[in-house]
């Protein structure tokens, strides 16, 4: 059960990063034209993605969505506060949007962190000490 409950775990957060990232790129820009990104939209959906595993709580997942144009960071969602100095900042890209333009394209890194919980530790399931 936990092998099965630590892959859960595992696909949830990729999945929430996905997602989160996903949305942040595409937001306004993508067909149905939903909303731009804001950090309460990707908070909703890190969330709902992540929904269904234990000890969720105002620390576990740690979140940090940020982009980087053109060497201007900005940290577009962060949960809880403080998260995103834990993580690195997403590179520059060095690939030009045209031939000759100053102008690069954006960099969007998405971090997300969860801490899992087996649901049994050996010793205690099997009352061994």
């Amino acid at each position: 059960m936990n092998f099965g409950g630590l892959i859960n775990a595992w696909i949830s957060v990729a999945n929430a990063a996905r997602t989160a990232a996903d949305y942040a790129i595409l937001s306004g820009s993508s067909a149905g034209l939903p909303t731009q990104a804001t950090s309460t939209t990707l908070q909703n959906l890190i969330n709902a993605d992540m929904g269904t595993l234990p000890n969720l709580s105002a620390s576990n997942p740690k979140a940090c969505v940020r982009w980087n144009n053109n060497g201007t960071l900005t940290t577009i969602m962060e949960m809880p506060s403080g998260a995103c100095a834990t993580y690195s900042s997403p590179p520059s890209d060095g690939e030009a949007i045209a031939t000759g333009s100053a102008t690069s394209y954006i960099n969007l890194a998405v971090d997300v962190t969860y801490t899992y919980t087996p649901f049994f530790v050996t010793p205690s399931f099997i009352n061994y000490a």
